[in-house]
């Protein structure tokens, strides 16, 4: 009974995933021929969540002007580094002001460059 009972489950999950797969590539096929339908059913290439950098565009353009209109540069002018006097909280809710939905991790996040450990070095 109990053998019978988880055989038929497993038939019934091969099925399910047989038929998603099928229902998958259809809509895929569907969506290649019109790019307007992949938009509207929310259907991407890839299996990851888009940036947010492609969600929201100018993003980035808007953290360099608020970031750059609070700095000064170096103290002596020996470094083409800016010392930026603005809080990370500041720049969050000014671009929340613009209508930018980022977190204050995601902000700090697009802040610090992507290799910064061989900066330092």
């Amino acid at each position: 009974m109990l053998r019978k009972n988880l055989e038929t489950k497993q038939a019934k999950a091969a099925r399910q995933m047989k038929f998603l797969h099928k229902r998958r590539l259809q809509l895929l096929e569907l969506c290649d021929a019109n790019d307007e339908c992949s938009k509207k059913l929310c259907i991407n290439k890839t299996a990851r969540r888009p940036s947010e950098n492609v969600l929201q565009p100018g993003l980035l353009e808007a953290i360099t002007e608020l970031s750059l209109r609070g700095a000064g540069a170096h103290e002596r002018r020996r470094a083409e580094t800016l010392n930026d006097y603005q809080t990370l909280d500041d720049l969050t809710s000014e671009l929340k002001l613009m209508g930018f939905d980022l977190s204050r991790a995601g902000t700090y996040l697009r802040l610090v460059p992507r290799n910064w450990t061989k900066i330092m070095k």
